[in-house]
């Protein structure tokens, strides 16, 4: 090194500056990845939402709940005598297991969007430091 010069010592704060901004673009590498797998997960449930939403209805017209139920709005004399077998009757023509299914991907979509909320805030706030 050339004598005419002398070493400069680099500021206190630098170090600390260099590696939170190090932890902060690694956060925000990490929020893009879970954000890009979200979306995978998302773009693979729309098409199982509506198969099994098609699933539901198909079975809801075969078993005949919408007959049954429909008796709820135009004979309720005959209802009125005979609710425990007109529940009873609902209740078994109820098509369950794809309604429980279609339930559950709803529920997954909604918590899916519900973190992919949050993960766009956390990206807004990290972006604006």
């Amino acid at each position: 090194m050339n004598k005419d010069y002398e070493e400069i010592e680099p500021p206190v704060y630098l170090f600390k500056k260099i590696t939170s901004r190090i932890e902060k673009e690694e956060r925000l590498l990490a929020l893009k990845r879970r954000i890009f797998a979200f979306f995978a997960g998302l773009f693979g449930l729309i098409p199982a939402l509506v198969y099994t939403l098609k699933l539901t209805q198909d079975n809801i017209a075969k078993s005949g709940f919408g007959e049954y139920f429909s008796l709820l709005f135009s004979d309720s004399a005959v209802l009125a005598r005979y609710w425990y077998n007109f529940f009873s009757t609902l209740l078994e023509s109820f098509p369950i297991v794809e309604s429980i299914i279609l339930l559950a991907i709803i529920l997954i979509i909604m918590q899916i969007s519900k973190y992919l909320a949050r993960d766009f805030r956390s990206i807004k706030s990290l972006q604006a430091i």
